[in-house]
């Protein structure tokens, strides 16, 4: 009898250690997804001979439900503002047509679920705030006209623009590549958008994109829309571009 209890008892722990090793090795599995999914959530995207990356971004209301989601594109592989410009941009030091790659976007890929494009304007941190908040909405103004003359989708997109404004600190600097980043170029696709958000609501919807990106390191996202001068300032960032916007 008490053979058959010990017996009884090794199996348990045996079944118990099986069970354990188990768990431990599915968790493992998740952990590897997770990471896996992270890096999913950038991609290196190629439009002829340029290079950018595209981060997926969701919105999601408390009760589960997908408010907006978006492919945020950084064309920083090869494109900034110049310093001091609000219609020129470069790729290293020579003067680059961003109109080359808008007309390359096709309804069948890189538009094929956009809903509406969000045109992003930022300023680095040479010079005055004041002037270079109205820099930035400059070159909000300019990617807005840029998407409006070149893109060539039968869809009619609305085309919205967001003003990030100066990235904040080291005021009344001389222009310098060492801010580059802080002046990339970036447009936002709009490819899911719940029938709650109205362009009332579109901006917060929008900032809390930019801002879930910024706190989650994992993301490696290169722009902290917290170290700009408008976000959370008061002033309204959002403006209504092209295209009669819904």
């Amino acid at each position: 009898m008490e053979t058959i209890i010990g017996g009884i008892i090794v199996a348990m722990i045996a079944g118990l250690f099986f069970l354990a090793l188990q768990h431990g090795e599915r968790l493992a599995k998740l952990e590897a997804q997770f990471d896996i999914c992270v890096d999913c959530s950038q991609q290196i995207t190629k439009i002829g001979e340029y290079p950018f990356k595209s981060y997926k971004a969701v919105d999601v209301a408390p009760d589960g439900e997908v408010l907006l989601e978006a492919d945020i594109d950084l064309l920083s592989e090869q494109f900034r503002w110049k310093c001091a410009s609000f219609d020129e941009i470069v790729r290293g030091n020579k003067k680059e047509d961003l109109g080359e790659i808008i007309r390359s976007y096709r309804d069948n890929a890189e538009l094929n679920d956009a809903l509406g494009i969000v045109c992003v304007g930022t300023a680095s941190a040479e010079g005055a705030p004041d002037n270079e908040e109205n820099r930035a909405m400059d070159r909000v103004e300019t990617l807005i006209n840029l998407v409006d003359a070149n893109l060539t989708s039968k869809k009619m997109l609305p085309i919205y623009g967001m003003n990030f404004g100066q990235y904040k600190g080291g005021e009344n600097q001389s222009c310098s590549n060492a801010t580059l980043d802080q002046r990339r170029i970036v447009l936002v696709k709009i490819i899911k958008r719940s029938e709650r958000i109205t362009n009332e609501n579109l901006e917060s919807s929008l900032q809390r994109l930019f801002l879930q990106k910024a706190v989650n390191s994992a993301y490696k996202f290169p722009i902290d829309i917290r170290n700009y001068s408008m976000f959370n300032s008061g002033k309204t960032m959002l403006v209504y571009g092209r295209r009669n916007p819904k």
